[in-house]
């Protein structure tokens, strides 16, 4: 899976309780899905390797230096 700048390798997809799927979420998502639905079913993806994907970053595409900053601008 590309992922930004980095390559991760994905190993096979694990269900999950659904007690510890919700407990794994981010709060801003729960409380989301306790407005519009409740979701059922969760798996994980667990990862298996990260690299540095080769070739530019959505970074460099979109004119960023790789720190995250942004350019000296001109007027």
């Amino acid at each position: 899976m590309h992922l930004r700048g980095r390559l991760l390798e994905l190993g096979p997809p694990r269900d999950l309780a659904q007690t510890e799927g919700i407990a794994r979420m981010p709060q801003p998502v729960r409380a989301v899905f306790a407005r519009t639905g409740f979701v059922e079913d969760f798996v994980e993806l667990p990862v298996l390797s990260d690299q540095p994907f080769p070739g530019r970053s959505w970074r460099t595409r979109r004119g960023r230096a790789s720190t995250g900053r942004a350019g000296p601008t001109t007027r």
